[in-house]
């Protein structure tokens, strides 16, 4: 049987880096369950975002390539964004998916929202997928990055996943969980 485990005591923690919205960075002083005290634990507070995976009536996703500066290169992703404060995930998904690609649909689907690092508290990612996108408008999502929309067929963007192409745990895992979601659809 497995043993109880019991949570880290917080002694102190102080705020030592703040860029609204996009970080804070607190130094904490922590009591292990040993007793053993942890000096200087860094804890990282990022906000929660959605990960889009948009499928047409064609069966092509729509896809986005565009330089991303923190591991130098230009990589394949998907609509992505963080979530405002006091909005619903699926609000958020329908937002950035507007905003970032000019596409729409009526049928959206929670396929999951996961913690990126536990040990960090680095926020959560919510996927969803939604089918029957339709292009209605052209994107302008005001960010800094520059943008390339795209669609993909799902035999492309598979073999991109299985081939190391896909650079972003949460682009993988959103192609993932849909594969999973198609898979069994036609099993």
């Amino acid at each position: 049987m497995p043993k109880t485990l019991k949570p880290w005591n917080l002694i102190s923690e102080r705020l030592i880096l703040e860029k609204k919205p996009y970080l804070k960075v607190y130094l904490q002083d922590v009591e292990l369950p040993n007793g053993k005290v942890v000096k200087d634990y860094i804890r990282l507070k990022l906000p929660d975002f959605v990960v889009i995976l948009a499928m047409l009536e064609s069966g092509e996703f729509v896809m986005e390539k565009s330089y991303k500066n923190g591991i130098g290169k230009v990589i394949l992703e998907t609509p992505a964004g963080m979530i405002e404060d006091g909005e619903i995930s699926l609000n958020a998904a329908k937002r950035e998916l507007l905003e970032e690609t000019g596409y729409e649909s009526n049928d959206w689907k929670s396929i999951g929202s996961y913690t990126l690092h536990a040990n960090y508290g680095c926020g959560k990612a919510f996927f969803f997928f939604c089918e029957g996108a339709k292009k209605v408008a052209e994107p302008d999502s005001g960010d800094l990055e520059e943008m390339d929309v795209f669609l993909m067929k799902k035999e492309d963007l598979f073999s991109a996943l299985d081939n190391g192409k896909i650079d972003l745990l949460s682009v993988a895992t959103s192609i993932a969980l849909v594969r999973n979601i198609l898979e069994k659809r036609t099993n």
